[in-house]
């Protein structure tokens, strides 16, 4: 691999081999640091973000996570349940929160959301590159890629002090699309 990182081929629809995959929720408000060493981290599924977690790399360019599927986002929010997507935080499950992402690059290589929020508070992105595959649609029926989709739930659906700290955004047609009115706070 170029400069001497090696490249991970991490595979699977529903899990994959990364540490933060696999995190059962059975210790609530336990915070668990992932710490990803420098390297190429190559995805095709979804990697699903529980609460509590603090992912951290060793710094833009040097841990980078890379999307090839183009059903996918590299990351989306699991709840108390496990549960993603229309069941997410139905019934009885809680939305995850307290989530930091820090010191990696995101890289979708497919015209895909790169990072999908659900309902959720307190997700904090330190010093992450967010890297698309395009920068402008090739045609009008082309979608749109996201650098971040905020989608929070439609029925009592909320986003609350979801922040972006020394971020880059780049080759998305669109950095921060928000569905919903919500509060998104970014700093340089």
């Amino acid at each position: 691999a170029e400069d001497g990182i090696r490249d991970k081929l991490v595979t699977g629809v529903q899990t994959c081999a990364l540490p933060i995959c696999n995190f059962a929720l059975t210790t609530p408000r336990l915070r668990r640091v992932i710490h990803l060493p420098a390297g190429i981290y190559l995805i095709n599924a979804s990697l699903k973000l529980p609460s509590y977690v603090y992912l951290q790399g060793e710094g833009k360019g040097r841990t980078v996570i890379r999307q090839s599927s183009n059903l996918y986002p590299i990351f989306q929010l699991k709840d108390s349940e496990n549960k993603i997507d229309s069941l997410y935080a139905t019934g009885s499950a809680t939305p995850a929160k307290d989530i930091t992402v820090s010191e990696l690059t995101l890289e979708h290589l497919q015209n895909e959301d790169i990072v999908r929020l659900d309902t959720t508070e307190r997700v904090e992105f330190v010093r992450v590159v967010f890297k698309g595959s395009q920068s402008l649609p090739n045609s009008s029926s082309e979608s749109l890629q996201n650098a971040v989709y905020a989608r929070p739930l439609d029925s009592g659906g909320y986003l609350r002090n979801v922040t972006f700290i020394e971020c880059d955004f780049y080759n998305c047609t669109q950095g921060i699309l928000d569905r919903k009115s919500t509060r998104l706070n970014s700093s340089h």
